[in-house]
């Protein structure tokens, strides 16, 4: 085979500035050129020579020079079928070369003859042999234009076909493409010949770095280590380019062979692609049917998840009532103890105020015994007896305004919401008390008495009933008990605790009817603002949603317009070819999708600083991810966005990228990545 560099007999011809481009294409030169393909042209012996192979001696003597100059090429004999009938003519001078190639072709066609047509050149080469005498051969190969060829023996090889020039024809293309894939490999071989170079350069300023700096040794020793492996890396893939090159020119005589089994490939494939047609109606109806099912199936779950969530809120409202009503119980049974403990202390203060009057009783059947010992001694001591008199009025009057105050006691009870029923129950049994009292000395002595004590005075001299009944009023003071002195103390304490809790519950009406006046300055605040935000969030939302969504429409509706404090709000959506429907209806990517449409028209309202959103993208589709991914840079501008993601997609507009790895078992570790700063560095590498 010819080495790189060195060209062959036909190259050499067909390289020729003087020879046609088609001549040696021709079937004739085909056949007369078959065994000289690859065949060395050279100007001497000593080109000619093969190297040796790497397993020959390297010492090996030099090549002898040669003793003689390689012969002029013989002159063309005489050619003596001119004019014959179907001769076309000499081989040789049909081929156009110039001067220094003419005796080459000379020697290779210069016995070869061109005819017409194969049955005249047997014509021609028995008429030669007839003529020439016995056992010498005919001087002359012919050649037909089909290209079959007589050589002088007399032997016939057969001409080329159509499936010559085709197999020609795909030769001279396949030469073609393998040209061009030789001169890119070419292109490719300079270009990384330049980058050698130029990283060659490169690793000489890194050294000289070096020397000038020596804290960026390190680096400089990287960079230097990295040039040289791209130069190896550069070498290994021009060594790896010309066994390719090697490799295509192997694979040239191999191409017609794969081509056919290609072809008996195509055939069978051919075959399969119509049985996988016929079952292409089956599959479609199978497909139909499981679409079917998946749509059973998807109604399933939601209607199981619209279940689960109805049943989650009864849960979580069950729960907020039992702790409700388990807050209300405590309350009451701490407001039932402080109410026994108040009840406890409301009891003891009213058997005070009752042993006050039995006291205060006891006082004034002690008073009405001084009277007593003064009318025995009214004659000496008249004037002590009339102060005992006043005295003793003083003491009804005291026992009056007691009586006072235990009915000014009990309304305090009773506006205390009965809470003092066994105080009053001993009040009342007090009051009955008395009045029995004196009902017993008005029935006994027929007579009231006050009027008895007031008119006391104004008598004359005790007679003896008189006598009796100081007796029997002794009796009945003496049961009665002493007087209590600080009744009317004790009073005024009393009604001073009425006075300030009426004045705190006065305070409390006061701070409820304000309260309740806040509220609904609250509420109507609320309204109004709900209301407004609700258009402007609805508005951002039927904007947003055919953006994400390409197509379609939503709008969010109130379930209960005429009290905006207890409404709640639906979504009404409509994605691209599809009918409206609320939310529960629509699938996990378009409720997704929905309500990324809501947030972020929520953030265009009112932006958030930071927003966290967990694998919103895993329902969704590359187109939608890919509008997804868009809206969130445009908001990036205004909120920061911490995404929980597997998709390739989304990570791609990070600025900065944070991964969990296990390097080793049992053992995590944080790996994070600066998108810009990583871009940033490959650019300039």
């Amino acid at each position: 085979p010819a080495e790189p560099g060195e060209p062959s007999v036909r190259e050499a011809v067909v390289d020729s500035d003087a020879a046609p481009a088609n001549l040696l294409e021709s079937p004739r030169a085909e056949a007369v050129q078959a065994s000289m393909f690859e065949a060395l042209v050279t100007d001497g012996r000593g080109p000619a020579r093969p190297s040796p192979t790497p397993t020959e001696d390297s010492a090996a003597a030099p090549d002898p020079e040669p003793t003689a100059a390689a012969p002029n090429p013989p002159s063309p004999p005489a050619f003596g079928l001119e004019g014959r009938e179907g001769v076309v003519g000499r081989l040789a001078e049909l081929v156009e070369v110039g001067g220094e190639l003419r005796g080459l072709v000379d020697a290779l066609f210069g016995e070869s003859v061109v005819v017409d047509r194969l049955s005249r050149a047997l014509e021609l080469w028995h008429r030669l042999r007839a003529e020439l005498p016995a056992g010498q051969l005919v001087p002359h190969t012919f050649v037909t234009l089909d290209g079959d060829r007589i050589e002088p023996t007399g032997v016939v090889v057969g001409g080329a076909s159509d499936a010559i020039d085709s197999a020609l024809l795909q030769q001279k293309r396949e030469i073609g493409e393998l040209q061009a894939i030789v001169e890119e490999l070419e292109a490719n071989l300079e270009r990384a010949s330049n980058k050698r170079q130029g990283l060659a350069e490169r690793l000489d300023e890194v050294e000289r770095g070096r020397e000038a700096s020596e804290g960026e040794v390190l680096e400089a020793e990287k960079a230097r280590v990295g040039a040289q492996q791209e130069v190896s890396s550069i070498e290994e893939a021009r060594a790896r380019l010309s066994r390719q090159l090697h490799q295509l020119r192997e694979n040239r005589a191999t191409l017609e062979t794969t081509l056919m089994q290609r072809q008996d490939e195509r055939v069978d494939l051919e075959g399969e692609l119509a049985e996988l047609r016929e079952l292409i109606p089956e599959l479609e109806e199978t497909a139909g049917e499981l679409e079917e099912r998946v749509e059973a199936l998807d109604e399933q779950r939601s209607t199981v998840s619209e279940t689960l969530t109805e049943l989650k809120v009864q849960l979580a409202s069950w729960q907020e009532q039992r702790n409700a009503l388990a807050a209300a119980s405590e309350r009451l049974r701490k407001q039932i103890h402080s109410e026994r403990e108040r009840a406890k202390r409301l009891g003891l203060a009213a058997e005070e105020a009752v042993q006050r009057i039995e006291e205060l009783r006891e006082a004034i059947e002690s008073m009405v015994e001084e009277h007593a010992a003064l009318l025995d001694e009214h004659k000496v001591a008249s004037d002590a007896k009339l102060d005992a008199v006043e005295a003793h009025e003083a003491a009804v009057l005291r026992v009056d305004e007691l009586q006072l105050a235990i009915r000014n006691l009990r309304t305090a009870l009773e506006d205390e919401r009965e809470r003092f029923q066994e105080v009053e129950l001993g009040l009342r049994e007090l009051v009955l008390e008395r009045q029995h009292l004196e009902a017993d000395v008005s029935d006994r002595f027929d007579a009231e008495l006050r009027t008895l004590l007031v008119d006391f005075h104004d008598r004359g001299l005790v007679t003896p009933e008189q006598r009796d009944r100081v007796k029997e009023l002794k009796r009945i003071l003496s049961r009665m008990g002493e007087v209590n002195l600080t009744a009317i103390a004790e009073y005024e304490e009393v009604s001073g605790r009425y006075e300030y809790l009426t004045g705190q519950r006065k305070d409390l009406e006061d701070a409820i009817e304000q309260l309740q006046e806040a509220i609904d300055r609250i509420n109507e605040t609320t309204r109004e603002r709900f209301a407004e935000t609700f258009e402007k969030v609805n508005e951002k939302f039927q904007t947003l949603f055919p953006r994400l969504f390409n197509g379609g429409q939503a709008k969010l509706v109130l379930t209960d317009p005429s009290d905006m404090l207890t409404t709640g709000v639906d979504i009404l959506a409509q994605p691209p070819g599809k009918k409206v429907a609320s939310l529960e209806l629509l699938s996990g990517g378009e409720k997704a999708l929905t309500a990324v449409s809501l947030i972020f028209g929520i953030f265009l309202i009112k932006s958030s600083p930071f927003c966290l959103l967990d694998e919103v993208d895993a329902p969704l589709d590359e187109a939608n991810v890919g509008r997804f991914s868009d809206m969130v840079s445009e908001l990036s501008a205004d909120t920061q966005f911490i995404i929980i993601t597997h998709n390739k997609r989304t990570m791609e507009i990070a600025d900065r990228l944070y991964g969990v790895t296990m390097q080793q078992r049992g053992v995590s570790k944080l790996v994070s990545v600066n998108m810009r700063r990583a871009v940033a560095e490959s650019m300039v590498s």
